[in-house]
């Protein structure tokens, strides 16, 4: 049975699933901590401190000491992993508490693969590979579950291949589940130019749509948990609740919501982040004719204005207000 601190813990875990802090690492990229300093992180901080100790050692034991060990750890994970899928035949909260555990699954070989460990990315890659596999065999024998999501959807998982059958049998599949004919932006193919998504402001728009429509999307379920346990929920989330969908009509509402976001990641600071500096270094840059060059203050406060009128240009033109470039 679980303690007040570890229901709360585990709820907040789960909102944070949900509403994960937005990531402005693109196009940078950093390798992900290991299980070890993450786990110490979250779990030692509130354990007593022979246990952060023992976090520590584990991957200097020899793997001889642990094999006794890993037939315990395995039988003691089968049994709540067996409950869980027995529950959520009829049950929600038993789904998403899986998904709470293959999400620290993948996200955990992910680290390992990104960290140099070849076996880890090899099991990695496998385990992908065969769950994308049973969902285009499961989606072209029962399209139906999942074309709602799959109309809405930029993107859907699928098997890449240089094969031409391949590529075919793709864009069949894609065509069986309508993939993008609701999707706010203008992403299917009519001749012409290209919109450029996966580009620099486009793509922080893009991001921060998805981010904000998933947290709209989970909101009722998330809140029910938040507020069972005392949790509070970002502050944009009560903006995004009343969002209508993304139209050219609705943009600057969006934009304002994402503004938020990106407000509450940076601490206010958006200037101050290397990814979103980028965006508006043409304002730093230019220097009034009355002065040769730009106080800090003005250089981060032009910077500031620069990245939320780019932001905001962005979302006009996924909107399809005017081209985005």
């Amino acid at each position: 049975m679980r303690t007040p601190a570890q229901r709360k813990a585990n709820a907040a875990f789960i909102v944070s699933g949900f509403l994960p802090p937005f990531s402005l690492e693109y196009p940078g990229w950093t390798k992900p901590p290991l299980g070890v300093a993450e786990n110490e992180a979250r779990l030692c901080d509130r354990t007593k401190p022979d246990r952060a100790k023992w976090w520590r050692q584990l991957p200097d034991v020899p793997e001889a000491k642990l094999l006794r060990c890993y037939d315990q750890w395995w039988s003691n994970a089968q049994e709540p992993i067996k409950v869980l899928l027995a529950c959520a035949e009829k049950h929600e909260r038993a789904s998403v508490e899986l998904l709470m555990l293959l999400t620290e699954l993948l996200n955990g070989f992910y680290a390992l693969a990104a960290n140099g460990n070849k076996t880890a990315a090899r099991l990695w890659m496998e385990a992908l590979t065969k769950s994308i596999v049973n969902f285009e065999m499961l989606a072209t024998h029962e399209p139906a579950l999942f074309i709602e999501e799959a109309r809405k959807s930029y993107a859907i998982p699928g098997m890449i291949s240089r094969n031409a059958e391949k590529m075919e049998d793709n864009q069949r599949h894609l065509k069986q589940l309508q993939q993008g004919e609701d999707c706010p932006f203008d992403i299917l193919p009519k001749g012409g130019r290209t919109k450029r998504f996966f580009e620099g402001v486009n793509f922080l728009a893009g991001g921060l749509y998805n981010h904000i429509a998933h947290a709209i999307e989970n909101l009722p379920f998330v809140k029910v948990i938040a507020e069972s346990e005392g949790i509070a929920l970002p502050a944009w989330v009560n903006e995004a609740k009343n969002l209508k969908p993304l139209s050219r009509d609705t943009w600057k509402t969006w934009a304002e919501v994402a503004w938020s976001v990106v407000m509450e990641a940076t601490n206010g600071r958006p200037e101050e982040n290397p990814s979103l500096a980028n965006l508006g270094a043409s304002a730093a840059r230019r220097a009034p004719k009355f002065c040769k060059e730009l106080r800090p203050k003005t250089k981060a406060s032009r910077t500031h204005h620069k990245v939320k009128e780019r932001l905001f240009t962005a979302f006009a033109g996924l909107a399809g207000v005017f081209p985005a470039k």
